[in-house]
């Protein structure tokens, strides 16, 4: 039985990781405290608890996994947001090396990221596992140094894979609220509350959207098909439907019979997103393992949520105002 650690269950993808985990044969491992993502003052100690606890659980050769659904960054964050995430990778790595149990056994690291922010100018509409990244933002090029860490941890000692897991829009019930992303999420927020929606792009600007829950299936099989013979793996995440912003906005009228209140207008980042990406992995049928959640059942189920949380749920003050389409995958737990 695998020995799974989850860093940013707390978050969207973490989640539903957690969700699907549990209903395979996986042990989880609960870090002794909780990672405090924004204080790095407690990060070194913390990790290096993390793996110790880790190890101490770990059988004899027993398998064990780390799945890195974790940050707090964005498209909009800066380098210098971005060089804190950086280092807390850096030292869960070496939290890890440290524990010599683990480097005897089989271990492996998915580290969770955004392809919408690796291959956000690229070359040609269509983009797969073999397409050369092309970040053009503080996270994208961050998220790139991250894969470059992973592939350095991997070299160090035997029998470790690395699954970079590039994930495309992510959406599904209980999006944060704290984070500048999740077109879907917002707009189902403020057609609730009755206000604006703003976008800075064309509405016929394609996404290729995947529920949580369908992502974290696939993420998870996808790591237990990897093949021992190479140490790095890469996986494109995705549904594989392009869908336009007006046919989002289509689908929330058809759900709550009213309109979404949609701004349109130009800013500086409009430029940063491509008007057409569409995603197709060379592994799909590989790491299929269910029927992929349409588009209008995961609004009306995050619509559900947001009905729920109004009813019950704290209140944020603020609405976040204004939000750009495209979205970053990652927990932030």
């Amino acid at each position: 039985m695998t020995l799974a650690w989850v860093l940013g269950r707390g978050g969207l993808l973490g989640q539903a990781l957690t969700r699907t985990l549990l209903q395979q044969d996986v042990k989880f491992f609960c870090a002794p405290y909780p990672i405090s993502w924004n204080d790095p003052s407690w990060w070194l100690w913390q990790f290096n608890q993390g793996a110790k606890n880790l190890a101490q659980q770990l059988q004899p050769g027993q398998p064990w996994i780390v799945y890195w659904a974790a940050g707090l960054g964005t498209m909009s964050s800066s380098a210098e947001d971005m060089a804190k995430e950086t280092q807390a990778l850096k030292l869960l790595l070496d939290a890890l090396d440290q524990q010599a149990s683990l480097s005897r056994a089989p271990g492996t690291v998915v580290l969770a990221s955004s392809a919408g922010a690796l291959h956000a100018n690229p070359d040609t509409a269509l983009v797969t596992e073999d397409s050369p990244p092309t970040p053009n933002t503080a996270y994208g090029h961050a998220k790139l140094v991250h894969e470059a860490l992973l592939r350095e941890w991997a070299s160090r000692a035997p029998d470790r894979l690395v699954l970079l897991a590039r994930l495309s829009s992510l959406y599904g019930p209980g999006q944060a609220w704290g984070k500048k992303q999740g077109l879907i999420s917002h707009m189902a927020r403020s057609l609730l509350r009755q206000q604006p929606v703003h976008i800075y792009v064309p509405l016929g600007t394609l996404r290729d959207y995947v529920y949580a829950d369908d992502a974290a299936q696939k993420m998870a099989g996808a790591t237990h098909r990897l093949d021992r013979a190479q140490p790095i793996h890469c996986r494109l995440i995705c549904s594989e439907r392009a869908v336009s912003v007006a046919e989002i906005m289509a689908t929330f009228t058809r759900l709550t019979r009213r309109a979404p209140r949609i701004v349109t207008s130009v800013a500086r980042a409009s430029a940063l997103y491509p008007a057409r990406v569409v995603f197709r992995s060379l592994f799909q049928a590989a790491h299929c393992t269910a029927h992929l959640t349409s588009l209008p059942v995961g609004i009306s189920r995050v619509l559900e949520s947001e009905r729920q949380l109004m009813a019950h749920g704290p209140k944020p003050e603020v609405l976040q105002p204004a939000i750009p389409v495209s979205e970053v995958p990652v927990g932030d737990g």
